[in-house]
């Protein structure tokens, strides 16, 4: 129990500490009045395409879990992804996916670790797509950051070598599992392999660009309503760095490292001072706290506990 609560603390303790770093030396006015010249037009337009970004990925969900045997509706995904996103906004880790799953299971009484399948084929395009946007990225602009790339690839591989060892060597592996392991594993390789089907892999890959040019615009408008003229690719660039460290599970929902993030990339493409700080703390706020806020308001209006309540 200590050790679960200390898991819990230390992160959040992490993610104050270093956001009290960023904003202590703040120069409050200067910053507010920065804030009040936004152009809220295009910062509306951010709100709305970054939760467009929500309905897609439940979109991409449901055809997951549809191929493994679990047909929902649409919106009930999309109410489910804002409410795992809201809890995401303080549990360490990924342990808003282990949720993500029980969730599924408590509310249609579908295997949890099936579940947890498909949310890796999820997680494994969308990192697929981050690290082709990264890699055409450096081949086009910065040479310099070609280590990171051959770092990413590694992981990459990695995760492709874990897929092929799950699917094609199912019996091997679970032979060396104790019993109560074995079942587990049966259902998360189920999962994988069937979520996964030719006939509507088109959709998967699709909604997963679909999702990912939704995030990136959102943050683009973001940049317009500052009135600054990044361009595209390099907004790219600090969205595709951004999910990539937010990824390392330091603190929840990567607090203080995003915004760490996205101020060193903005002083390297030459905007610095209150500026990088008011541009980090819109894009968190698009990102972070309105889902933290929407999916407060969710949850505790249509949820009892663990279950979905209004369907």
């Amino acid at each position: 129990m200590i050790k679960k609560k200390v898991k819990i603390i230390v992160p959040i303790i992490i993610a104050i500490i270093i956001l009290y770093l960023i904003y202590s030396r703040l120069d409050f006015n200067n910053f507010m009045n920065i804030i009040k010249n936004i152009n809220v037009y295009y910062l509306i337009l951010a709100l709305i395409i970054n939760f467009l970004g929500c309905y897609v990925a439940a979109y991409r969900w449901g055809v997951l879990l549809e191929n493994t045997g679990l047909r929902m509706k649409l919106h009930d995904l999309t109410v489910i992804m804002i409410v795992v996103y809201f809890f995401n906004c303080f549990l360490p880790g990924r342990l808003c996916e282990v949720y993500k799953c029980h969730l599924i299971k408590k509310n249609y009484n579908f295997s949890g670790s099936k579940t947890l399948g498909t949310i890796f084929v999820e997680l494994f395009f969308d990192f697929t797509l981050l690290i082709i946007l990264f890699f055409t990225y450096v081949i086009i602009s910065y040479k310099e950051f070609i280590g990171y790339v051959y770092v990413s690839l590694i992981l990459l591989l990695g995760i492709l070598i874990f897929l092929y060892l799950i699917l094609k060597h199912k019996a091997w592996i679970i032979s060396k599992l104790p019993i109560f392991l074995k079942g587990l594993l049966d259902n998360f390789e189920c999962g994988i392999s069937n979520s996964i089907k030719l006939n509507n892999l088109h959709k998967v890959i699709l909604s997963t660009i679909v999702r990912w040019s939704f995030i990136i615009s959102s943050i683009y408008f973001v940049f317009l309503a500052f009135d600054l003229h990044l361009s595209f690719l390099s907004v790219i660039f600090i969205v595709v760095a951004m999910n990539l460290v937010a990824a390392i599970p330091i603190t929840p929902a990567a607090v203080g490292i995003a915004e760490l993030t996205i101020i060193g990339l903005l002083i390297y493409f030459g905007i610095v001072g209150d500026v990088a700080i008011a541009v980090s703390f819109i894009v968190r706020f698009i990102n972070y706290w309105s889902i933290l806020i929407v999916g407060g308001i969710i949850y505790f209006i249509i949820w009892r506990g663990d279950k979905y309540v209004v369907c």
